[in-house]
């Protein structure tokens, strides 16, 4: 049995590492991406000053620094949100299309980082250390069932509007 948990926790270092490896360049990639091909939000800058440091009763105290907002880019804003309608209408870009894939190998790897961890940790923890992948496993899985029903939703309407088109 020991020699099992051991093969399991090697088996668990290589996931962690492979998961890795695949996390970061597709982190990076999606990084540089949004801020290449990002759209600032609608918000304006305003710059606004505020005392840094606790307030008196005169309402002045501390060093008062000018904080403003910036303009964040985003990667899906309202112009350019990629819809579900297009991936299956094939209507989308090969940008929007290596886009996809990056988040979802994103959130394949990041369940795999703890899953790999989970398993480097199962001979010393009796099992415990399998609680964190289920955990991020379920909250994955609720994003999966979600862009499930999503993906469906929008094959039902693509037949539906190729079904009246043939009319």
């Amino acid at each position: 049995m020991a020699e099992l948990l051991l093969m399991i926790a090697i088996t668990g270092k290589w996931v962690l590492f492979t998961s890795v490896i695949v996390f970061v360049p597709t982190l990076l990639a999606l990084g540089i991406y949004t801020l290449r091909r990002g759209e600032p939000d609608d918000a304006d800058i305003v710059p606004s000053m505020q005392p840094l440091g606790p307030h008196a009763p005169t309402g002045r105290s501390g060093i008062t620094i000018y904080k403003g907002l910036y303009k964040l880019k985003r990667l899906g804003s309202r112009r350019t949100f990629i819809t579900m309608e297009s991936l299956v209408n094939r209507t989308a870009t090969q940008e929007q299309w290596l886009v996809v894939v990056g988040i979802q190998a994103l959130f394949t790897s990041f369940w795999l980082f703890f899953l790999g961890v989970g398993l480097m940790y199962l001979p010393h923890s009796n099992g415990l250390s399998l609680f964190f992948p289920a955990v991020v496993g379920l909250w994955l899985f609720g994003i999966v069932k979600a862009q499930w029903s999503d993906l469906k939703r929008a094959r039902r309407k693509a037949a539906r509007s190729r079904n009246q088109n043939r009319r």
